[in-house]
């Protein structure tokens, strides 16, 4: 399910650990099932970016720089997934507000509620495979027009009008490991 999303101002202490969040997005999250508070800030980031962030965030707590911005890479918070640049700024206590500013102002809420089928998540990987719908019907044991239904729920779900934005926004909001051939749906995405 698609829902704006504002930037999000984060707290974060010198162990990296989210110490605040900003109020609207932490109303946003609270029926989480995880709140934010505590939780090291890197795990939110797509693997390959946390080294950039984490040598960032040193250089603010040791004073060698006060700000810093890192590209649009994907966040997942268990809850909310987005692709987002982020922009770091020391505070006067030693710790760091970072503030995550959504590309395109859009989140895929992954609630357990709002993930993806089995069935879903085996269109959407087939769809970005560039599999025909002949194809994926014989694959998953479907009919034709069966495997058009799932397609049409996932161009909704994901707010666009056809299957190549619909492979390009799963794979800016990480609901598509960019990092996997053939194509895969995320196992946390998928329930």
């Amino acid at each position: 399910m698609l829902s704006d999303c504002d930037d999000i101002v984060l707290d974060v202490d010198p162990a990296q650990r989210i110490h605040r969040v900003s109020n609207q997005f932490s109303s946003w999250h609270e029926f989480a099932s995880e709140p934010l508070e505590g939780r090291d800030i890197c795990d939110l980031l797509a693997p390959d970016a946390r080294p950039g962030l984490r040598h960032r965030l040193v250089e603010i707590a040791e004073g060698r720089t006060c700000c810093a911005r890192l590209p649009a890479t994907a966040i997942d918070t268990g809850h909310l997934s987005f692709t987002a640049s982020l922009t770091c700024v020391s505070s006067r206590t030693g710790s760091a507000v970072v503030t995550l500013n959504p590309v395109g102002r859009q989140a895929v809420v992954t609630a357990r509620e709002s993930r993806l089928s089995t069935t879903g998540a085996l269109v959407l990987e087939g769809v970005a495979a560039g599999k025909a719908s002949n194809a994926l019907a014989a694959r998953l044991h479907l009919s034709s027009p069966g495997i058009n239904y799932h397609v049409n729920a996932l161009l909704r779900r994901f707010g666009v009008p056809n299957r190549t934005a619909l492979v390009a926004r799963a794979y800016s909001i990480g609901a598509l490991d960019a990092h996997v051939w053939p194509p895969r749906v995320p196992p946390a995405l998928v329930g």
